[in-house]
C-alpha cells in the first residue's frame, strides 16, 4: 500500500491520465479546502475541464449540497480560466458509475454559472478515451472535422459511459 486514501490515489490516477491525453493539468486535490480536484487545460484549442474525483464502492448520485458546492468551484475557477484565454469551460464528476442522470442538478448547474456543459464521467469511459489515444496518432483533443476528437464528446451534458465514447469515436 502507498499510505494514500483510496480518494487521492483516484485523483492522481485521473490527472495522470489527463496528462497522457496531452492535457495540461492543474491537480488541486484533496484537503485544499473547496476547490475541485483538478483542472485538465488545452491551450491549443482553448477549452478546459474543471472536474471533481467521486471514488465510491456504488453508484454516484448527485445532490443539492453538491451541486452547491460545484457551483462555488465552477464560480471561482471560471473567471480565472476566461482570464488565461479559454473560450470554453466544461465541468466533470468522474466516478466508477452514476446513480441517474441528475438532470435538474445539471439543468442548473448550466442556467446559474457559465459553464459550457456538465458530464457525469464514467471513469471507464476515459480510458477508452485514453485507448483511442494511444492506438490513433490522429486522434486529438480538439473537435475532429472528419471525425470526432475529445472536445466533441464534451458538447452533450448527461452521462458519459463507454458506450456513447465508443459510438462518438468509434473505440
Amino acid at each position: 500500500m502507498t499510505g494514500q486514501s483510496v480518494e487521492n490515489l483516484f485523483e492522481n490516477r485521473l490527472a495522470k491520465c489527463f496528462e497522457m491525453l496531452g492535457f495540461e493539468v492543474d491537480n488541486l486535490g484533496q484537503g485544499r479546502g473547496r476547490r475541485p480536484d483538478g483542472i485538465a487545460k488545452n491551450e491549443k484549442d482553448r477549452y478546459a475541464i474543471i472536474y471533481d474525483a467521486k471514488s465510491t464502492e456504488d453508484s454516484f448520485s448527485l445532490n443539492t449540497a453538491q451541486e452547491r458546492k460545484f457551483q462555488d468551484y465552477i464560480n471561482r475557477e471560471v473567471p480565472k480560466l476566461r482570464r488565461q484565454g479559454f473560450q470554453n469551460v466544461y465541468f466533470a464528476v468522474i466516478s466508477s458509475e452514476f446513480d441517474g442522470e441528475a438532470k435538474e442538478v445539471i439543468k442548473s448547474l448550466k442556467i446559474d454559472t457559465d459553464i459550457q456543459e456538465v458530464l457525469l464521467m464514467e471513469a471507464e469511459a476515459l480510458l477508452k478515451i485514453l485507448e483511442k489515444d494511444l492506438r490513433d496518432v490522429e486522434f486529438d483533443l480538439g473537435s475532429g472535422y472528419d471525425r470526432a476528437g475529445f472536445q466533441d464528446i464534451l458538447t452533450e451534458s448527461g452521462i458519459l459511459d463507454t458506450g456513447k465514447v465508443q459510438e462518438e469515436l468509434g473505440v
